[in-house]
């Protein structure tokens, strides 16, 4: 991990993308934290760019960051590191600093299922996920969701239960204090403690906004190869993780619905729409080209 990579992603109002672009033509994250102004100018790069990195560079003190994030836990990793998980490289923008508790490894395996829905969950979701998700421990998937109440708390638990590794992405920081939503501390602590991972690209101390959660969805969708839709109604957050996996080329697995049900009318359109159908576990497993012998 480059430590000035790491102070440029702490840079407020410098995106991912940026970044990248920055790095491919200084050649090296060290290049563009030190350059001068002129060398922003020279390289046709505004001067609003230039004066933001510069205004807010000498702020960063990075060895003390660095040496908390130890004091606390949370370990680090960037897109220029050879285990940053493949997948998750793929999208258009990475990102370009993953901060993660528990085992980092698990992102390289092939079967990797991301399962969102509704944070009031139904009774049919309760019902029906242990069937859908319980015989998935036989074939070695990993369960990715976002930590949120209802349907993502359901899949992480689940997958504990039945002993199948799980990948909580979070809309906040991983320093426990910032850790949200505060009813699910001890589900995000026995996910590290079961050998699952907690991820996310938040700093300690970032502020909780309406904009972390559809970041956070990129990922979830990024880092999976398909992305199951339990339930959602017509406007939420699952509905932005489908979008971000039809953007990024995976796979949306979606359970019908009944069409009375408040979390029906999403999952439905998303059907209408070219999502494939799940009604058992061997739709899912068909689609990751696995089969019951």
């Amino acid at each position: 991990m480059s430590k000035f990579l790491l102070a440029l992603s702490l840079i407020e109002g410098l995106g991912p993308a940026t970044i990248k672009k920055l790095v491919a033509i200084f050649d090296s994250p060290e290049a563009v934290f030190k350059a001068s102004k002129s060398e922003f100018l020279n390289k046709g790069l505004s001067d609003k760019l230039a004066n933001l990195i510069i205004n807010q560079r000498d702020k960063i003190e990075i060895e003390k960051y660095i040496q908390q994030l130890n004091t606390d836990g949370i370990k680090i990793i960037s897109y220029l590191d050879d285990d940053y998980p493949g997948l998750l490289k793929q999208i258009y923008d990475p990102p370009i600093v993953l901060y993660y508790r528990g085992n980092l490894k698990i992102t390289s395996r092939n079967n990797l299922l991301a399962v969102v829905g509704s944070r009031k969950i139904s009774a049919y979701a309760k019902k029906i996920m242990p069937q859908i998700i319980e015989p998935l421990k036989d074939h070695n998937f990993v369960i990715i969701s976002g930590l949120a109440y209802g349907v993502d708390s359901l899949a992480h638990q689940l997958a504990i239960d039945y002993k199948l590794p799980t990948i909580a992405i979070t809309g906040s920081s991983l320093a426990w204090p910032d850790l949200y939503p505060r009813g699910n501390f001890e589900l995000a602590k026995n996910i590290v403690n079961q050998g699952g991972l907690l991820l996310s690209e938040f700093p300690p101390d970032y502020k909780i906004g309406r904009f972390n959660f559809p970041r956070r969805n990129r990922i979830i969708s990024g880092l999976s190869r398909a992305v199951l839709i339990i339930e959602a109604a017509r406007k939420s957050g699952a509905l932005i993780t489908a979008d971000f996996a039809l953007e990024q080329n995976r796979e949306i697995l979606v359970l019908p619905q009944n069409l009375d049900g408040l979390n029906s009318a999403g999952s439905n359109n998303l059907i209408k729409n070219g999502g494939q159908i799940i009604t058992s576990t061997e739709d899912i497993l068909a689609g990751f080209d696995i089969f019951y012998l």
